[in-house]
């Protein structure tokens, strides 16, 4: 093999040196790498490469979070919804999940049993007796059954009680319920966002099966797009820049410089 000829030497007068940079630069200009001698841009590490190399895991996990989100918001809006069309609903709310073996985990089956009495704050009702421009009906025995079809109305579905019904120690039992204030709904809705089990979230010990299994069909697709699109972009730099490695290499021994 013969020595390669050098481009710039020691020997060199000050002029041959301009010129012969000046026909470097040129040369590498033309084959795109002068920023890359010039310093104005590096190549890119093999470590600095890897983080483009996600696996499917990362991306399965980011849909996990993205339908958990989704769901949450979904079950956040019906809740106000709910709120808003007759505040006695908080009420269900607040009872204390006191049968669930994990109160901050429950099952359905638990939050239902727990909430098969809802006794509301007397203040709510008479509220909620107003907004709906309901007028009071006497007492008496002859008024009974109007006044248990308006308490009826009033309150939510049957598993609420307290003032308006017509059987005292329902009255008496939900004495000392708490009258909600609405600025308190968004931690009510909070609490039972976190703990219900409509809720599919991601656990830390998931694997991709696991996920698999949990994520919707929408998001499992969202997960394969990004993760087909990422490992795209990564085959696509890695071979780039194999290719720029492989440039410069043949510049430099093409244009040895002394």
């Amino acid at each position: 093999m013969s020595s390669p000829t050098f481009i710039i030497t020691t020997d060199m007068t000050a002029s041959q040196f301009y010129v012969n940079s000046h026909k470097l630069l040129e040369k590498a200009k033309s084959l795109s790498l002068l920023s890359y001698l010039t310093g104005d841009e590096t190549v890119p590490t093999q470590l600095s490469l890897q983080v483009l190399n996600k696996p499917l895991l990362h991306y399965y996990k980011l849909s996990m979070r993205a339908q958990q989100r989704s769901q949450e918001e979904m079950k956040r809006s019906k809740l106000t919804t709910l709120f808003r069309s007759n505040p006695l609903f908080a009420y269900e709310y607040i009872v204390p999940i006191a049968n669930a073996l994990n109160p901050l985990q429950p099952t359905i089956e638990e939050l239902n049993e727990a909430r098969l009495r809802i006794p509301y704050s007397s203040y709510a009702y008479e509220r909620r007796h107003r907004d709906l421009n309901d007028p009071d009906i006497p007492g008496g025995p002859a008024n009974a059954q109007r006044r248990q079809e308006q308490y009826e109305a009033t309150k939510p579905d049957h598993r609420f009680f307290g003032t308006g019904s017509t059987i005292p120690q329902e009255v008496i039992d939900a004495a000392g319920t708490r009258f909600i204030e609405e600025g308190s709904w968004p931690d009510i809705i909070d609490k039972e966002i976190a703990r219900h089990p409509s809720i599919v979230r991601l656990s830390p010990t998931d694997t991709l099966l696991t996920i698999a299994d949990k994520l919707e069909a929408e998001y499992a697709s969202n997960a394969d797009t990004s993760y087909n699109k990422s490992h795209k972009a990564y085959t696509d730099e890695f071979t780039r820049v194999e290719g720029l490695n492989g440039s410069l290499l043949k510049f430099f021994l093409e244009y040895p410089i002394l």
